[in-house]
């Protein structure tokens, strides 16, 4: 069912809440992850729509109000997730970048509608909060024998909250463990782990943004 935009353009009609464009498979599961339950994030019910670019993160970074114009006029709000690492621009920096890949969205038609999540340096940098749900399912018994880990091989300091080199790290760990891991896997952890321990910027810009868009209904 269709509803009518409330703070779009006159006669807009808006099919749904969100709509998301993502670089690969990997950050498309792990927003559906999230967004499948909203009462987690603290927001509404949404309806959402993620979509993929042909040319990942950097099809992202010049692409992207093009690839969105179209659904200007049936989402009510854009939102835009790629990883720094790949996207052309990386000696520019997170803040550069987004702030690109913003006056593109802006100047096809999405103004105060959309918002960009550049993640320094990729998405695995999202995988390593203080969970258990990490520990269990890259492998390992317990949280503190994967930090323990992480700390012997070098991936991690003492006082460090993420590895260095995130992407290096998933994937020495599931090489030790020799436990299979798929796109799909992104999915499990973002569906299963406390938000409130991912320090990572981007993230908690991502859980900032949804909250302002959409706010959960003040609890009788």
């Amino acid at each position: 069912m269709t509803r009518q935009a409330g703070s779009g353009g006159i006669g807009m009609t808006i099919e749904a809440d969100l709509v998301v464009l993502t670089a690969d498979l990997d950050t498309e599961n792990a927003l559906r992850g999230l967004l499948e339950s909203p009462e987690r994030l603290a927001i509404r019910q949404i309806t959402y729509d993620l979509l993929r670019h042909p040319m990942r993160d950097n099809g992202c970074r010049t692409q992207s109000g093009d690839h969105l114009r179209r659904h200007c006029d049936t989402h009510s709000h854009a939102l835009v997730v790629f990883d720094l690492h790949g996207s052309g621009h990386e000696h520019r920096g997170r803040d550069a970048v987004e702030s690109q890949v913003m006056n593109d969205l802006n100047i096809n038609g999405w103004e105060d509608r959309a918002e960009v999540v550049v993640i320094d340096p990729e998405l695995e940098a999202w995988v390593w909060s203080d969970s258990s749900h990490v520990s269990r399912i890259l492998g390992f018994g317990s949280n503190v024998s994967l930090k323990q880990w992480l700390i012997e091989q070098t991936f991690l300091q003492q006082g460090q909250a993420k590895p260095a080199n995130p992407k290096g790290a998933l994937k020495s760990v599931l090489r030790h463990t020799k436990t299979p891991f798929s796109a799909s896997d992104f999915q499990k952890l973002a569906s299963s782990i406390h938000f409130y321990r991912c320090t990572d910027p981007t993230f908690q810009k991502l859980l900032a943004t949804l909250r302002a868009w959409f706010p959960a209904a003040p609890s009788s």
